[in-house]
Formats: structure tokens, C-alpha cells, sequence
């Protein structure tokens, strides 16, 4: 059920807990490691930048795991892989601030309570952030010639900021990001290449977030289907309209969050198709719980296969509860006759059958829509 309504597999409280640390006051002090700066204050001057790359490395881990709070830059002169993994305590920060400007194959954080991340222009090929902390992630316009791959998984980002071309291909699974900021749809598209987004969280408000209107929403979806990413664009529809409606009429948000648990704003085929089912469910056990549904034609009709309905055990009773409670579901607005096998005893029922056909012609059109929209078909 959980995935039926794309819910998030965030707890309130672990939302809520990630807000008290991103709203911690500043850190006051942190040891600069700087690689330039670090390698012009080696007294062995015969290393080898390789050799240099690996003593800076070999510093920060160090550092990190006594409980120092760092400031790291990692400049153009720096090219070797980076991995830098820490201990994850929401009390504490192990980086202030890290840039990435760097020419490294290969980029992973891992395991980081992080305050500020700068991902620069750069030529690195692969940036890997998981299970990290972060309170400010900006990723600045790329002018290399190498579009950098970008996994961010398991992490929690405050704030992200991404400028125009400033993004390759990216995957996002599992995260939670609670504001998003990124240039107009005539400003440029920071995406140059494939979006992938999983399971993640974007709140649908402004209360208690970050976030302050649907505009990163809109922008975004409007950059994505720029890329002809109609997957993507569509979870941030959904998510533009639920922040949108918060200054709505009454009217309009009761439609609103009924379009969004029908079928969540058009984007999604399979819970049209659920309710529908789980409707007609419902009415064959009404109809079969009350004995509901007795012949409608003349008695001359049921031969056959159809002589089943009139009997009096308890499967004809099965089969005319089947046989009535699946009707509007093929005939919802009486299109194919209004003379069928089998009518409603009581008016209740007749009037619960009605309201079925009614819903029913509404979610078939709702997955109709939706499959048009998943598919791009015109």
C-alpha cells in the first residue's frame, strides 16, 4: 500500500530530527586542509604528486576519525580518486566545508555529516555521495568537456542549489531533499544528460520546510521534460500541485487531493486501476452480503449458462453478486443497453450501482490519461 501511494519510507521523526540538525548553529573553528597549500608546506620535496595526493588523503581520514571538524578544497592540481568515509552522529559535523574542483576519476563520500558541499567546474568522472548529512549542496555551472556522473544514495540534503549545465547524469535513490533551487526554464537546463529518481522524499509543503513555493517544482519539471523525461517530470507535477494548492480555494484543494489519491495527478497508472478494482470488490460484497440482485428480464432469457443466476444456493447466489456487482465496470453508463440479466433488489443498492458507474467511467478515464502521459502517446 505504501508504494501504491508513493509514500515515502521516511518516518516524521526522522524528517523532523535531520531539520534540528541542519538548523544547528555554525561551526566556529575547522582545520584548513587545502591541497596546494598542504603541498607546498611538505619538506620533501622529491614526492611525487601521486605520492603528495595520497599524504593529503592519508591527513584527512586521519583527522576525521580523531573528531576534527575540516574545511577541505580539493583544487584542479589534485587527480587522484577520493574516498572519504566518517561515522555518521547527528550532534556533530565532520566537514564545515568541502569544494570539489578536482580532476579525479573517481569522487565518494560516504558515511558524512557535511555543512556546505561545492561541486565546482570539473572534469571528474564519477561523484558518489552516500549516506551523508548535508546542509547546503551547490553544484556550479560545468564547463568541462567530461559530463560527470553523479549517484547520490541514502543521503539528506537541506538545501541543494544547481546552476544551468552543471549536472550530467545524476541518480538519486532513497533520499530525502527538502528545497531545491535551480534556473528558470529560460535560464538553462542544468541537466546534460539522464535523470533517475527513486524513492525519494520532496515535501509537499512549505510548513516547516525550506521550501518556499512551487516554483523549484515547476522549474524542474519544466527542464526535465526539456529532456523529454516525462517519468521525472511528472513526480514534480505532482509534487508543484500539492505545494500549489495551499493557496487554494476549499473547493479546488478537495479536488485537488482527490485528483492527487486517484491518480496522483495523472502520473500514475496503476492507482486508477486499484480503486477500480477495489470497487468492484467491494460492490460484489455488498450485492452477495444482502442477496441484492434478481432478474431484470423475461424468464424466457435464462437458458443456458444464464439459468445459473436464478438459482437459489448459495453459488447462484455468488453469481448473480458477481454478475451484477461487474457490471458498471463494463458497462458503466449503460452504452451497450440499459436492459441487463440481473437488476437491483432495493433502491440503496441502485443508487450504490449508479455511484459505481459513475467512479468507474471517471478512473478508466483516469487511466487512459495516465497511460497516454507514460508512454508520450498523442
Amino acid at each position: 500500500m505504501g508504494r501504491f501511494f508513493r509514500r515515502s519510507t521516511f518516518s516524521k521523526k526522522e524528517i523532523k530530527d535531520f531539520i534540528s540538525w541542519a538548523n544547528m548553529e555554525n561551526v566556529d573553528h575547522a582545520v584548513q586542509y587545502h591541497f596546494n597549500d598542504y603541498c607546498s608546506r611538505i619538506k620533501q620535496p622529491n614526492l611525487s604528486p601521486t605520492e603528495k595526493e595520497n599524504i593529503f588523503s592519508k591527513e584527512i581520514k586521519r583527522s576525521i576519525k580523531k573528531g576534527d571538524v575540516l574545511n577541505i578544497v580539493f583544487d584542479q592540481s589534485f587527480k587522484n580518486d577520493i574516498d572519504i568515509k566518517g561515522i555518521i552522529d547527528n550532534n556533530k559535523i565532520n566537514i564545515n566545508s568541502i569544494l570539489i574542483s578536482c580532476r579525479s576519476d573517481v569522487i565518494l563520500l560516504n558515511n558524512l555529516n557535511i555543512n556546505q558541499l561545492i561541486v565546482a567546474p570539473i572534469s571528474c568522472k564519477k561523484i558518489e555521495i552516500i549516506s551523508c548529512n548535508i546542509r547546503s549542496t551547490i553544484f556550479h555551472e560545468n564547463t568541462g568537456k567530461i559530463e560527470s556522473k553523479i549517484f547520490i544514495h541514502n543521503t539528506k540534503i537541506f538545501n541543494v542549489e544547481i546552476y544551468k549545465n552543471s549536472v550530467g547524469n545524476i541518480e538519486v535513490i532513497g533520499c530525502i531533499i527538502l528545497d531545491i533551487r535551480c534556473p528558470t526554464s529560460y535560464q538553462g537546463n542544468p541537466f546534460l544528460g539522464s535523470v533517475s529518481l527513486s524513492r525519494n522524499y520532496f515535501p509537499k509543503s512549505t510548513k516547516g520546510f525550506p521550501l518556499e513555493n512551487a516554483q523549484a517544482y515547476r522549474n524542474l519539471r519544466a527542464h526535465l521534460l526539456a529532456l523529454q523525461n516525462t517519468v521525472a517530470a511528472d513526480k514534480f507535477h505532482a509534487l508543484e500541485q500539492a505545494v500549489e494548492r495551499e493557496t487554494d480555494t476549499l473547493f479546488n484543494r478537495i479536488v485537488s487531493r482527490s485528483y492527487e489519491a486517484l491518480s496522483d495527478f495523472g502520473g500514475s497508472i496503476l492507482r486508477p486501476v486499484v480503486w477500480l478494482g477495489l470497487l468492484t470488490v467491494a460492490s460484489v460484497l455488498l450485492i452477495w452480503i444482502f442477496d441484492g440482485a434478481v432478474r431484470g428480464l423475461d424468464l424466457s432469457v435464462y437458458q443456458g449458462w444464464r439459468a445459473g443466476l436464478l438459482d437459489n444456493d448459495a453459488w447462484g447466489r455468488v453469481a448473480r453478486a458477481v454478475t451484477l456487482g461487474t457490471q458498471p465496470l463494463y458497462n458503466p453508463l449503460g452504452i451497450f443497453g440499459a436492459k441487463t440479466l440481473l437488476v437491483a433488489r432495493s433502491g440503496w443498492i441502485a443508487f450504490w450501482l449508479s455511484f459505481q458507474a459513475f467512479f468507474s467511467a471517471v478512473l478508466v478515464a483516469l487511466t487512459i490519461l495516465a497511460v497516454r502521459r507514460r508512454f508520450k502517446m498523442k
